[in-house]
């Protein structure tokens, strides 16, 4: 069944007899659980057994925060986010929180290339994609990786990097609540430390991170492997 237009309101229209309409709108709001069916009498006719299933297509409303709570908006999303492993469902929307313009800036990977690379990272013994929600909407996502260590007397280090939240829910504690889940994942695995790099320019970024409790601890040092003037001769 191909999913109707969001920009058509009333996508579909059949005549059924009462007991066709009423098996029409169970199947599509079996299909598409955001579906608004309505059973109207047909007039036109004049036969009172015949009905028009007009199946209306309308977007899932998105979870507005004067029906999470009261009290302040950052505690009140707080309170309605979770947080998991990413799937391959999810891949989509995490894309589009990477086209941010401090992170890929419009340009991401085709989906395609995405669900391989996705499916790459499964293979790792601990390197997983995690996003935060919000009701149905994908609202932040940072990737996570647990390291195996000989140094440090074999203790694990965690690693974050790709850190995104949506830019409408920007302020309101998901970063906060990914970074706790993050550190409650490496707390779990005994991990001695949890590390991550911010660009010099991210300022608001490296506030953020302190007023969590992260420090500023030596360098972190890059080479550009497009680059080819780059230099170890």
């Amino acid at each position: 069944m191909a999913q109707p237009s969001r920009r058509c309101l009333a996508c579909h229209v059949a005549r059924f007899f009462d007991f066709g309409s009423r098996n029409i709108q169970r199947l599509y709001r079996g299909a598409y659980p955001s579906l608004q069916t309505r059973l109207l009498p047909d007039r036109s006719i004049g036969r009172p057994a015949v009905g028009v299933a007009v199946v209306i297509w309308r977007p899932a409303p998105q979870p507005a925060l004067s029906r999470i709570g009261g009290g302040d908006p950052g505690e009140r999303v707080s309170e309605a986010l979770s947080c998991r492993e990413a799937t391959k469902a999810d891949l989509p929307h995490v894309l589009r929180l990477y086209a941010q313009p401090e992170i890929d800036d419009g340009r991401v990977l085709p989906l395609s290339v995405a669900e391989k690379i996705f499916q790459r990272m499964a293979r790792y013994p601990d390197y997983r994609i995690y996003v935060a929600q919000l009701g149905h909407l994908i609202v932040g996502t940072f990737a996570l990786l647990i390291m195996d260590n000989i140094g440090h007397l074999g203790a694990r280090s965690g690693v974050v990097e790709d850190v995104a939240v949506d830019p409408q829910y920007q302020r309101l504690g998901v970063g906060r609540f990914m970074m706790q889940h993050a550190l409650a994942c490496c707390r779990q695995k005994d991990c001695y430390k949890l590390a991550l790099s911010s660009n010099l320019k991210r300022e608001k970024a490296h506030a953020f991170y302190e007023l969590l409790g992260f420090e500023r601890h030596g360098y972190s040092f890059r080479m550009d492997l497009s680059d080819p003037s780059g230099r170890l001769n």
